[in-house]
């Protein structure tokens, strides 16, 4: 028995080291999902950032408590992030954009982001810090921050992200990868796709993992990835969602935004400035119809 007890105290021990972990458990998030514990002063810093931008009244006290996650609920949802009331990287990286002169804790490194693994037709790739000439092909598939992809009329692409993630893009897309972030320290991952037009098939490698927040911003709604498989359609106008496998939240941009839950074998349409449908099922001839423009050849 003092073997075991001697165990789990070196477990713990070790995960205390861990950027952000104070203990050897998991938060419960405003959104029910878990989240690892972060160091009091991340959240001191946290509520320091809040109490500036007016959203916390309360003490700045380095505890996670209640008043705490509400405000970080409501800057997340602000800014179009998962709404869990915890402060994962994209939002810690949110709060330094919006309080640049409050001193925060040292972030841990992130990198990514993925790989352009097929392509049929006009494709185009624009770096946003092009690779040398003379380095290898596979190089120059390589995608980092910030890069675009873009589709032709006949073209169609796979980029498979290096959290494990996949797209598909179909015919006349643009997606430009935004974020990949990855703290492993604190087990953590977070994927921000902006897709300006077109029609993209998104297969997350991990959907239980609540460690791991996938978005994908189009021009009237924000996706917050909780299924392993769905389609979206956008346009400038309207972005529609469909759920073949597990569940996704959408959000409309702009003024009284609204949440709603897509299950699978529902979709949503989002149009400029309205709030999303309510889910529901659609025809078999608009989703056959999703499945052939993302098909890859």
């Amino acid at each position: 028995m003092m073997r075991i007890l001697r165990r789990f105290a070196v477990l713990g021990a070790c995960l205390g080291l861990a950027w952000g972990a104070v203990a050897a458990h998991a938060v419960t998030g405003l959104d029910g999902r878990w989240y690892p514990t972060y160091r009091p002063d991340v959240v001191r810093w946290v509520q320091r950032v809040l109490k500036g931008q007016g959203t916390f009244d309360g003490q700045v006290n380095g505890k996670m408590d209640a008043g705490t996650m509400e405000a970080l609920k409501r800057f997340q949802t602000l800014y179009g992030m998962q709404p869990s009331g915890v402060p994962t990287p994209l939002t810690r990286r949110a709060l330094r954009v919006v309080a640049p002169n409050v001193k925060g804790p040292a972030e841990p490194a992130f990198r990514g982001a993925g790989t352009v693994i097929g392509r049929a037709g006009e494709v185009r790739v624009a770096h946003a810090a092009p690779p040398p000439r003379r380095v290898p092909q596979e190089f120059q598939r390589r995608l980092n921050v910030n890069d675009v992809v873009e589709t032709g009329a006949n073209g169609k692409a796979v980029i498979q992200l290096d959290d494990g993630s996949t797209l598909f893009l179909g015919n006349n897309s643009r997606v430009q990868v935004r974020d990949l972030l990855s703290a492993p320290a604190e087990r953590e991952q977070s994927v921000l796709v902006e897709a300006t037009r077109g029609v993209l098939r998104f297969a997350a490698r991990v959907v239980a993992d609540a460690t791991t927040d996938i978005r994908v911003q189009a021009p009237t709604a924000f996706a917050a990835v909780r299924g392993t498989d769905w389609m979206m359609s956008i346009t400038p106008e309207a972005t529609a969602v469909f759920v073949e496998d597990g569940s996704v939240a959408v959000m409309n941009i702009g003024p009284n935004a609204k949440q709603v839950v897509v299950q699978k074998g529902q979709g949503t349409d989002v149009a400029a400035g309205k709030q999303p449908t309510e889910p529901g099922a659609w025809g078999a001839g608009r989703i056959e119809d999703l499945r052939k423009a993302v098909a890859y050849p």
